[in-house]
Order: C-alpha cells, then structure tokens, then sequence
C-alpha cells in the first residue's frame, strides 16, 4: 500500500474523511491532511511528510475525532460520539470481567478506581464496585472480540469505550496486546488510559486541545495527574460541578459553671 492510500485509510477510519469506494478529489484528502495536523500540532501544509506519518503511527484511542469530522458519517457510526448523550443518573456501577496478567487484580482496581476518581472529583456522578451485571463493564481483549471494533494488536489502538446507553454503551474494552503497566512510565500507563475510556464512557468525545485527558493520541504517563480544564468543562456540561459541601468546624467545648474552682481541683491531684 502506498503513503497516499495508508494516509486516506488512516484519516477515513478517524474520521477525517467520509467512506469512499473511488478514488477521492485531491483536495478533499488535503484538507484532511491539514485538519489532523492542526490537532495533533503539526504545521498544517496538506503534506505527506515524516512527521505526519510518525503521528499516525503513534498509540492512541480507537475512537474515532469527531470534533475533526468533514461529514456527519464519516466513520463507522460506533466509533462516533452520540452528541448530549449522558447517564440519567448519578450514582453508576462498574465491573472489570476480566483482568490482564500484566498485574495484579490489586493493581488493576486502583488503578480503575482512579480513573473514575478523576471524573467524580469534578461532577456529582459516584461510582461502585460491583460483581453484578454494571452499568460500565471493562475486560482486557485481543483483536476481533465480539463488537463492532476489533483491536489491533501491540502499538496503534490501545482501548476502545463504548458512550452512554443500554447494553453495550459505557463498556470498556482493554487491548490485551499492550504491555499495562502503573504508575511508570514504562509499557501503557493503565490509570491515562482508563481515565481517558471512562470520558467516552460518560459521554464525551475527543477533545483537539492538546495536554487534556480527552485528546485522541496517547500523551503517556504523568506523575501528579490533573485534569486539564477542557476535560473539566466538558464534563461539568454534561453532569454539573460538584456540590459543595463545607467542611465540617466542631464546636468548642462549652465554658464550666465555675472554671476556677475546676482548675483548684486539677491543682490538687
């Protein structure tokens, strides 16, 4: 396959370029070119340079960008973002069905709970644990398994989530072939990831702003996470902020009838 026909077939499965059977106007597959360099900070030139070619190689989610999209279909309907789909309610429940042997089950729940912790410290949603059917189900997968999307294998696509809705929707799907690992540097940080799944998971898309959770390309491990303010503006569209709750002042000890005759005694003992 040559650069041309790798680039349009990248672009078209992410959603930069509609579905085509034939051969596709020049400059259609140049202003698609520029848009992705856009988002993923290249110069937007419309060139099928190095550079370009080492972004589309690197790691990210399978979803597609539809905040890039052309055309209301340009990409297989589930990889795009249901716009203003959200949970009715806030309390949802999660469960991991299977684990990876990459770490321990220990590992993997804090993992997974920190994701969701991202989300909850922002908005009023809670979550909990459970070994019954959940409204968030989460396993680690290999290649075709059973939905629409299969995964790729080692590199490229490192997990897929599903967005709001019964059944499948909030599901999220781990790529088994990559290496997890937490709170390194090393392999595929498991926390970024999850906590970027669990976005699609709540109802956004991806974000074109770069150093947010929600930006498609893997950015990798960072020690001392927060939330980038795009994240928490999207997702506080969605759910709300927080409720605040002020803290909790106890109450001084109320004065004794008579304090000097209460000091006298402790003089005494």
């Amino acid at each position: 396959m040559d650069r041309m026909s790798e680039a349009e077939k990248y672009l078209e499965y992410y959603g930069y370029l509609k579905k085509s059977l034939g051969t596709r106007p020049e400059a259609e597959v140049t202003k698609a070119i520029e848009k992705f360099q856009e988002i993923v900070g290249l110069p937007a030139n419309g060139e099928l340079d190095d550079a370009l070619f080492q972004k589309m190689t690197e790691a990210r989610c399978l979803r597609s960008d539809p905040a890039a999209m052309t055309a209301p279909d340009a990409a297989a309907v589930g990889r795009i973002a249901r716009y203003g789909i959200k949970w009715n309610k806030r309390k949802l429940t999660y469960r991991i069905n299977k684990y990876t042997p990459d770490l321990t089950e220990e590992q993997v729940n804090d993992a997974v709970r920190r994701g969701l912790q991202v989300w909850s410290n922002v908005t009023p949603l809670v979550f909990e644990k459970t070994s019954a059917l959940s409204d968030i189900e989460m396993s680690f997968e290999r290649y075709g398994h059973g939905d629409e999307d299969p995964l790729d294998g080692p590199g490229g696509t490192l997990a897929h989530a599903f967005f709001p809705g019964p059944g499948i929707g909030g599901d999220v799907h781990f790529d088994e072939s990559e290496t997890w690992t937490v709170r390194s540097s090393r392999g595929t940080n498991l926390f970024i990831v999850t906590a970027h799944e669990l976005g699609h998971s709540l109802g956004l898309d991806h974000s074109d702003v770069q150093g947010s959770l929600m930006f498609p390309i893997y950015q990798g491990y960072t020690p001392n996470f927060k939330l980038h303010q795009n994240d928490i503006n999207r997702i506080q569209a969605l759910y709300g902020k927080k409720p605040f709750r002020p803290p909790v002042v106890p109450r001084p000890e109320p004065p004794t009838e008579n304090p000097d005759e209460s000091e006298w005694k402790c003089c005494i003992l």
